[in-house]
């Protein structure tokens, strides 16, 4: 609990300069008593929450601010806890409470018996201690989820987060109201929904939102069409089914201690934990890619001249169907294309598989378009056959399939990555300075290729000699 020392005593040195009585409220009294840290703090103030938001930066360093729409004030920092500063009348606060949507928020605690912690002290009009204590999500008032219907996804990542049961009346109303959630837009949901997809086990509680509540339909209407379809020579499921437990294949594989030898555990760990554009994380971004790797296969069906369903092309139907998900969740337009690249790349593994090529060549056309996202496709893609073989044949070993990735991961790391280091040696303009403008993208393709292959060191001078000699051509 060290993060919150610091910015504790700036609280109470505040609170005790304006002569007000600050709370805690919701998160920071939950993340307490159940969670290895406390990641942020509600603090709930008579004054206003821009005000006291300002002088608490004034006082320490590091932390950035945002406006959010309910009108609180939140200030994050990677050295602290942070805080989410909101306006209340202190007269209130059980009112307050009352109108949040479950009990596991409808708790608060003056800041003294926060900072020793007197769960008798605890503003509990709801039962709240007692959910938390017993790890149950339970509704306040159904009023309030109809109207804050983003609420649903909230509930279902308290649920992730601290791995909470739903209360079984909870449920039912859930279940009942979803309509609810109709019309809802993109950019609202997307903040709970990565941090839904940050969890460990994600793919289970993606599951529980459509089997046992039906929200998915609302959130994303692509996947209704994907439980229709699917089944065919190689998939015993609907490509819903078979989503799902891609998911949950690519969760088992990133959650497994030693799946990896230690360099490519070590290489993944790095490239997945990137936070993207969107101020998401990698990883969450590769899990929504493998749950829509097969999205676009219901536009994509047809019965070929024997009367085989075949699904020819949905990867690329996928990719476009992907773009303008990306545009609704309101991702930067990298982050976009990134995840829509994922669906048209994740055959790459298979089709390299089935062909039995793993040459210099096959591996080097790959990587040229896989680019950046190499490892998410392959980690998709692994996903994806053992979610398909072991359906078919749960005895199945898929040790040779795991060899073949680890394989092209191999070279990937090893003799792929390091061409980002040629630019440093020559640039594309002293090339074209070299061998002239209309064969320096040839000059520069071949280059990389002699280099990946090994028959060109990484040296300026075998690189010049390389460019001088016409045999590249």
């Amino acid at each position: 609990m060290l993060n919150i020392l610091r910015p504790i005593e700036i609280l109470k040195e505040i609170e005790k300069e304006r002569n007000d009585k600050f709370y805690i409220a919701g998160s920071g009294i939950r993340e307490y008593l159940i969670a290895d840290k406390i990641k942020r703090i509600r603090i709930l103030t008579s004054f206003e929450a821009l005000d006291i938001a300002s002088e608490f930066m004034n006082r320490c360093e590091g932390y950035t601010m945002i406006e959010k729409e309910d009108g609180s004030i939140e200030i994050f920092s990677d050295r602290f806890v942070s805080l989410i500063f909101s306006k209340i009348c202190p007269q209130r606060i059980i009112s307050q409470l009352s109108k949040k949507i479950y009990t596991v928020d409808a708790v608060a605690m003056t800041l003294d018996d926060f900072i020793d912690f007197k769960p008798e002290k605890l503003i509990n009009p709801h039962g709240g201690l007692e959910d938390i204590n017993n790890r149950i999500l339970r509704i306040v008032d159904g009023e309030n989820l109809r109207q804050n219907p983003i609420g649903y996804l909230r509930g279902i990542r308290l649920m992730a987060e601290h791995e909470l049961d739903i209360d079984p009346d909870t449920e039912i109303f859930m279940k009942e109201h979803v309509h609810w959630l109709e019309g809802i837009r993109g950019y609202e949901y997307t903040k709970e929904l990565f941090r839904i997809l940050d969890q460990k086990e994600s793919s289970y509680y993606i599951n529980l939102m459509d089997r046992h509540i039906g929200m998915l339909q609302y959130i994303f209407p692509e996947i209704e069409p994907m439980k229709n379809v699917g089944e065919c020579k190689y998939h015993v499921v609907d490509s819903f089914t078979h989503s799902v437990y891609t998911l949950k294949v690519l969760e088992g594989v990133v959650n497994a201690n030693g799946f990896f030898e230690d360099h490519l555990r070590t290489a993944y760990e790095e490239h997945t934990s990137k936070c993207m554009n969107s101020n998401i994380k990698r990883l969450s971004l590769i899990k929504l890619g493998a749950f829509f790797h097969d999205i676009g296969k219901p536009a994509a069906k047809f019965n070929d001249d024997k009367g085989r369903t075949r699904f020819q092309g949905h990867e690329i139907v996928g990719a476009e169907m992907l773009m303008e998900i990306g545009k609704r969740l309101g991702l930067s337009e990298e982050d976009t294309v990134t995840l829509s690249r994922y669906s048209a790349l994740h055959m790459f593994p298979l089709v390299i598989y089935k062909n039995n090529d793993v040459s210099g060549d096959t591996l080097f056309n790959m990587f040229s378009q896989t680019e950046d996202e190499t490892l998410d496709v392959l980690l998709i893609g692994y996903a994806d056959i053992v979610a398909t073989r072991k359906l078919l044949n749960p005895d199945e070993e898929m040790g040779n399939f795991k060899v073949h990735v680890e394989y092209i991961a191999n070279n990937y790391i090893t003799r792929y990555l390091p061409l980002k280091e040629m630019d440093k040696i020559i640039t594309f303009e002293e090339i074209k300075k070299l061998v002239g403008e209309h064969e320096a993208m040839p000059a520069y393709e071949a280059l990389r290729k002699s280099i990946y292959m090994g028959r060109v060191p990484l040296k300026r001078d075998k690189i010049d000699k390389f460019l001088s000699n016409i045999s590249w051509r």
